[in-house]
């Protein structure tokens, strides 16, 4: 197994039909008065809006459901659920509780350890990504980052009390990305992130700037866990260059548990006796790099009408037993995904994809309902922040 996470973007459907008016006002939870100047985004999208000098704010949105953020400096940043088909009739009220702490009176140390800084490329190496487009991504304001590494064992947790501003010069975005959790096990070599992000498109690009933009970014949605849950929803993977196949998965019987092998290097650690330690690293530590699975692939293709279900008011939910593994036949593997795997010839991008349930509900703009729903292996686990896509993002045919 390459990669296991989960990027949770706390995205709920959107499905861009008709426009409804989204409206209502900011208020501050103490003294009731309106907050002017506050931003209200809908997550993973560049729409949003903000509030006028009263508080009051007003914006066209498609029909859906989402997550909506309404942040200001010198606020807690609020985040409500919104389903349109279910919204109220009087504008919403919305309060803010004020930040006690200041971020422009916060101490931050321009100076770090040379544990942050490692701590630091391992944080972008995951969160970001190591693809082209990660490569050209940056935090501009990551001197906030807390990294905490000493907590917990070959744990690193981060943190940050702002936004991070993350500049992603080949798609021509900024991205404000308000991280709610971020874990990653040097043991196991497994990882998690959560978190709010908007996005901002550059409006400063020349016509030739923007023509690669352009083309940067196609490439990106193709082949996305995006772009896969649209073609699924709308019936079109095959016509898209999606091909789908059941993957049986076992334990490996060669292969001791990471609890076993964890018990080991804490007794080798300990011991004196050299006999001991090279039983215990020839039958425990050594097969650690061995894959904890065995994973047998059914060849016969899996057409994606055995894949979603619909029900009596049109819902469609992702269904399947056991892995299903992706291909995308449109578009080889990227060079710098093979350098990482020591691979030298490219072949069509393939996926894994794990549901967490039964079955997860998936919707017409290429997310999916459960937030944790889904989990990603293979090339879709290897592409990261770095190649995230606003939900609203059309693509031109």
């Amino acid at each position: 197994m390459r990669y296991l996470f989960s990027i949770v973007l706390f995205l709920l459907p959107l499905a861009i039909t008709a426009q409804v008016e989204f409206r209502g006002r900011v208020l501050d939870i103490a003294s009731k008065k309106g907050v002017p100047s506050a931003s209200v985004f809908l997550t993973g999208t560049t729409l949003g809006a903000s509030t006028d000098e009263q508080g009051y704010f007003s914006m066209e949105i498609p029909e859906g459901s989402y997550e909506v953020l309404f942040n200001v400096l010198g606020y807690q940043p609020n985040i409500i659920k919104l389903s349109t088909p279910d919204m109220q009739k009087d504008p919403y009220e919305i309060f803010l509780t004020p930040s006690y702490v200041e971020l422009g009176s916060l101490k931050i140390e321009e100076e770090r350890d040379p544990i942050w800084y490692k701590n630091l490329a391992i944080f972008k190496q995951y969160f970001l990504g190591t693809s082209k487009n990660a490569k050209a991504s940056k935090i501009l304001n990551q001197i906030i980052l807390r990294l905490d590494s000493d907590s917990e064992p070959q744990t690193l947790k981060v943190s940050a009390p702002d936004f991070l501003q993350i500049k992603n010069l080949n798609l021509g975005y900024r991205v404000e990305y308000l991280l709610e959790e971020f874990t990653y096990s040097q043991r196991s070599k497994s990882f998690y992130f959560s978190g709010y992000p908007q996005f901002i498109a550059d409006t400063t690009l020349t016509k030739s700037k923007a023509k690669r933009i352009a083309t940067n970014r196609r490439k990106a949605y193709l082949g996305s866990l995006q772009h896969l849950i649209r073609s699924l929803y709308e019936g079109t993977t095959a016509e898209e260059g999606f091909e789908f196949r059941t993957v049986v998965r076992t334990d490996n019987p060669g292969r001791p548990s990471q609890s076993q092998i964890d018990a080991a290097k804490d007794l080798n650690a300990l011991s004196a006796n050299s006999s001991e330690q090279d039983s215990l690293n020839k039958n425990f530590i050594r097969k650690e790099r061995l894959n904890p699975h065995l994973d047998r692939l059914i060849d016969e293709i899996v057409p994606d009408s055995d894949l979603v279900r619909v029900d009596e008011k049109g819902r469609k939910y992702l269904v399947f037993d056991n892995l299903l593994h992706v291909t995308y036949t449109k578009e080889l593997e990227s060079i710098e995904y093979l350098q990482q795997f020591s691979t030298k010839k490219p072949g069509n991008q393939q996926s894994i994809l794990l549901l967490n349930n039964m079955e997860v509900e998936i919707f017409k703009n290429g997310t999916y309902g459960n937030r944790s729903g889904v989990f990603l292996e293979g090339y879709m686990g290897w592409e990261k922040i770095g190649e995230l896509m606003p939900l609203d993002y059309k693509l031109d045919k």
